[in-house]
């Protein structure tokens, strides 16, 4: 994935074409047919290894798909239309998320991120676009560069949000115009500063906080997820529940995995009492269906692993076993 990437950058600096060197431009078509058929198979052998839902419930594997298929594409064909699909080659770089799970913990921090920053977004939209109807009616006759239109105008507020010597320059042009006018001057100083307070101190950074506050926010969340995977991963190798967490694992968020937990335990205590006795445990988990192997609780099994590690409590003199404790039970 990084070769092709570093191939497509050193086509983009030598910018081969059939003027400047014929074997340069054959050079790199062969270098990207080759780096297009090897994604092709890697993409086949992965859609045949996790026929067919595992495939299609990743969002990478979609995304593997479109990069794939606009390369086949335009490989085979040609035209005006193909050469934005070939742009999509460099978006091959992107696969390296999914190999390297730091950057795939990152993305999907900043995906999860993203909803709440929308709404200090929006309102940055709002405010540009109040500066650039303001600046199109005040300063177009004297900086048709700058604020011809909207589209320019908007364009020209976000370059003096993020640039300061732009926004130095073209404040300086204005009042250069303005030069026999000091009210309009003065309109200036107050338009450009008020600008850069509204939307760079104030706006800007509201967007960076909510930003940094929920991206943390989401990273715990992620590490949280991947530890009560781990917990449940490494339960299955020492709890006679195994074959149960193996079925559980396949539930995609801890919460769900909790649900289905309880949701068990209801379908076990047949007299709802709240507490599962040892015949209704031992009774109730053989009858989960979809667990291989099937969870076999002895007469040894409760004493031993149920009963002496406290999962258990005295019911009418009685050992039973609670619904809290049918959860420890299941993930410890």
């Amino acid at each position: 994935i990084f070769g092709n990437f570093v191939a497509n950058a050193i086509e983009a600096q030598l910018v081969p074409t059939e003027e400047t060197g014929m074997e340069t431009l054959k050079l790199f078509g062969d270098i990207d047919a080759a780096f297009t058929w090897i994604f092709a198979a890697e993409l086949c052998v992965n859609l045949f290894a996790n026929l067919f839902l595992p495939f299609i419930r990743d969002p990478w594997n979609w995304f593997d798909s479109v990069v794939v298929i606009s390369s086949v594409v335009a490989f085979f064909s040609e035209g005006g239309g193909i050469t934005v699909l070939r742009l999509l080659r460099v978006l091959r770089v992107f696969r390296l998320f999914r190999r390297l799970k730091s950057l795939a913990k990152i993305m999907m921090a900043i995906g999860a991120s993203l909803p709440a920053v929308s709404n200090a977004l929006f309102l940055m939209l709002l405010f540009s676009m109040i500066y650039a109807i303001l600046g199109v009616q005040f300063f177009k006759e004297v900086s048709e560069e700058h604020f011809t239109n909207f589209g320019i105008a908007i364009y020209t507020c976000w370059n003096m949000m993020l640039i300061p010597a732009k926004a130095e320059a073209i404040t300086k042009g204005l009042w250069v115009a303005f030069d026999d006018d000091w009210t309009m001057g003065a309109l200036v100083f107050v338009y450009v500063v008020s600008l850069q307070l509204v939307q760079t101190f104030i706006i800007l950074k509201i967007v960076m906080a909510i930003l940094l506050k929920e991206f943390t926010a989401a990273d715990a969340a992620i590490r949280m997820q991947e530890a009560a995977e781990a917990s449940l991963a490494m339960a299955t190798t020492t709890s006679p529940f195994a074959g149960l967490l193996e079925n559980l694992l396949l539930i995609p968020t801890d919460r769900r995995r909790t649900l289905r937990i309880d949701e068990l335990f209801l379908e076990m205590d047949e007299d709802e009492s709240g507490t599962l006795s040892y015949r209704e445990l031992r009774f109730g988990v053989v009858r989960i269906e979809g667990v291989s192997p099937p969870v076999i609780i002895g007469a040894e099994a409760w004493s031993e692993l149920i009963v002496a590690r406290g999962f258990t409590e005295i019911d009418e003199e009685e050992e039973t076993v609670s619904a809290s404790g049918w959860r420890s039970l299941v993930k410890n």
